[in-house]
């Protein structure tokens, strides 16, 4: 998973939340995947250094998440065996 710059987090993440370590993060992510899907998220996630491109202001929604930006619209998870 790429992992991105607190002030990038803010833009993508509900309520502009943000995590100081992947370690924060992933503990949100296996806790989302649980009271989503009631499984046991059984797998070993890596990160990377990642970066958002500028996201202009036009693009952020209502609730703070620039969903419509081109950049979010690529997948952003690789499977490596």
């Amino acid at each position: 998973m790429p992992w991105l710059a607190v002030s990038d987090q803010a833009l993508i993440f509900p309520n502009a939340r943000t995590f100081e370590e992947p370690a924060e993060q992933e503990a949100c992510m296996r806790e989302w995947i649980r009271k989503r899907t009631g499984l046991s998220p059984d797998f070993e996630i890596v990160w990377y250094p990642g970066a958002l491109p500028h996201v202009p202001a036009p693009a952020l929604q209502r609730d703070g998440r620039a969903e419509n930006h081109p950049a979010l619209q690529r997948p952003c998870m690789r499977i490596l065996r």
